[in-house]
Formats: C-alpha cells, structure tokens, sequence
C-alpha cells in the first residue's frame, strides 16, 4: 500500500450518484414537479384578508409580503401570484387602517 491516500478502485462512473431523473429523463409524461408555493405567500394573503378587519395583521401582512417576495426571488420557488396579491391587500388595508387612525386623532373624536 502507497504512502498516499489512493483512490478507491470502486470508485468510477458506474458508482458515481446520478442526476435525478425528473430533470434527466424529462420527456413527454415525466415532467418535474412544480416548485410549491412559499408559505410566506400564504400568510400575507391571509393576512391582508385579516388585516380589513383589525390594523395590526394588515403591518403584518405587508412584512410578509416582502420577505415573501425576497424569498421566492432568491429560491425560485412558487407564489409571485400569492404574494403580490397579499401585498397590495395589505398595503390597501394598513392605508386605510392608517388614515382612519389618523383622522379620529386630528378629530378628537
């Protein structure tokens, strides 16, 4: 036996893992899965819906939209639909929350 470390005779290009076979062998009927829909694109959605009620889960909503957007930009995952949408909800809905906040203020009432 060598000094050095010597590569295993086992070691070749029949052993070596193989590439999954869902983008390998992709041919008519063997597509890949689609990419699921983030679960912080779902939680904004929720949230905005939310957020037309009370205040504070329409903020929330628009955070989670965000990172949302942020992580399915970075992952490449699913859910531009989802999150765009729980975005602009919440955004419409913490404006509206705010402007009523506001005007009850200035108002006194």
């Amino acid at each position: 036996m060598a000094a050095g470390h010597d590569p295993s005779p086992f070691v070749n290009s029949y052993t070596l893992p193989m590439p999954d076979p869902a983008h390998t062998f992709a041919g008519p009927g063997y597509a890949a899965s689609p990419p699921g829909t983030s679960g912080l694109a779902i939680a904004a959605l929720l949230l905005g819906c939310l957020g037309v009620l009370t205040y504070v889960p329409a903020v929330a909503g628009v955070i989670c939209g965000v990172l949302a957007l942020r992580h399915i930009r970075r992952t490449n995952a699913g859910g531009v639909g989802v999150a765009t949408s729980g975005l602009v909800i919440s955004s419409i809905a913490a404006l509206g929350w705010t402007t009523l906040l506001v005007s009850f203020w200035v108002t006194g009432a």
